[in-house]
C-alpha cells in the first residue's frame, strides 16, 4: 500500500512539472553600438543591466550580451531590440530578413520572431561617403545595383565596412 502511495505522488509531481513548461517568451533588450574615435573600433553593450543573465521563464532561455556577446532565445521567442548609435550604420542579422538604418543618437525599436534555428551574427555597417543612400536603397542585404554586383573595388570596400558585434543563438524547442 506506502508502495502505491508513493508511486502515485510521484506521478503526480511529474504530471505537474512537465505541465509547467513555458510557451515562447518575449523579452526586449536596449543596445547600444559604441565607437571608439581612438582605436576606430565599434562595440555593442547592453544599455538595461550589461552582464546580467536574463531569465526567461524556462532552461536554457536566457541572453547575456556582454560576457559573450551572444543573446540566447528558444524557436518562437520574440525579441524586440531598442538600438542607438554613436554613428551612423546600418545594423541587420544574418539569416533573418532584418535590415535597418541607424542614424546618429536615434533609437530604433524592431521586433522579430526567432523561428530559424542556429547562430546568427549582429553585423553593423558603417556608411562612408555615399554608402548610405546606395545601402537603403537594396531590397536585400546581398544586392548591389542594378547589374547585381558592384566592381571590384566597390566590393572590398563594402565588406570592410561590415563588423560583427554579437550573434543570436536560437535552440529548438
Amino acid at each position: 500500500m506506502k508502495v502505491l502511495i508513493f508511486c502515485s505522488v510521484l506521478l503526480s509531481i511529474l504530471i505537474i512539472g512537465c505541465s509547467g513548461s513555458t510557451g515562447p517568451s518575449e523579452v526586449s533588450i536596449s543596445l547600444a553600438i559604441k565607437y571608439d574615435i581612438n582605436s576606430h573600433e565599434l562595440s555593442m553593450v547592453s544599455l538595461d543591466e550589461p552582464d546580467k543573465d536574463y531569465d526567461m521563464g524556462s532552461h536554457n532561455q536566457y541572453y547575456s550580451l556582454n560576457d559573450n556577446s551572444v543573446i540566447k532565445l528558444r524557436q518562437g521567442d520574440t525579441l524586440t531590440i531598442n538600438l542607438t548609435s554613436e554613428i551612423p550604420g546600418g545594423f541587420h542579422i544574418h539569416g533573418y530578413d532584418i535590415l535597418n538604418d541607424v542614424d546618429t543618437d536615434t533609437t530604433i525599436n524592431f521586433s522579430f520572431v526567432a523561428n530559424a534555428t542556429g547562430k546568427y551574427e549582429m553585423v553593423f555597417h558603417r556608411f562612408m561617403g555615399n554608402e548610405h543612400g546606395e545601402h537603403g536603397e537594396h531590397g536585400e542585404h546581398g544586392e548591389h545595383g542594378e547589374h547585381g554586383e558592384h566592381g571590384e573595388h566597390e566590393k572590398d570596400e563594402h565588406e570592410d565596412m561590415e563588423v560583427v558585434l554579437g550573434s543570436i543563438e536560437v535552440f529548438p524547442n
